[in-house]
């Protein structure tokens, strides 16, 4: 699975445009490829990826209250076991 950060990398950078460039041969179907990815894809993703982060927020923030209640109790642990190899 490709991490977020990436994701949102790739879609703000031309990239893909870039590819097409390189590889344009002077024909119409590279130039109709690229308009088809400028106008459609980036537009898109960026709606699909907004999405997918409002629905992740909530979740990210659930999540990291559970980690922080396991850090808590991780400490709580490591300083009982602390005093008892201390004593």
């Amino acid at each position: 699975m490709v991490s977020l950060n990436l994701l949102t990398h790739l879609l703000n950078t031309p990239l893909l445009i870039e590819y097409f460039r390189k590889n344009d041969k002077g024909t119409a179907q590279t130039r109709v490829h690229e308009e088809i990815f400028l106008n459609a894809v980036i537009p898109f993703s960026k709606e699909k990826l907004f999405q997918y982060n409002n629905y992740l927020n909530p979740e990210l923030k659930k999540f990291n209250e559970l980690k922080k209640q396991v850090d808590e109790v991780k400490e709580k642990i490591n300083n009982i076991l602390l005093e008892k190899l201390i004593s």
